[in-house]
């Protein structure tokens, strides 16, 4: 199982939030989302709440 660490980075500011978002982290999103994937069920219909941006599930 692959443990997520969270960013220890806060956003104070739209200006803080809009350059953390333009940051590219498709590698490690791409790494977690496949290794979700592995671990839910074969089928059916998952709900991912409190996102953030919401990059990982697109």
């Amino acid at each position: 199982m692959m443990e997520r660490v969270l960013e220890s980075e806060v956003m104070d500011s739209l200006t803080e939030a809009i350059e953390y978002d333009a940051i590219d982290f498709t590698e490690v999103n791409t790494a977690f989302a496949l290794m979700a994937i592995a671990l839910g069920p074969p089928q059916g219909i998952i709900v991912d709440t409190g996102t953030g941006t919401g990059r990982i599930a697109v």
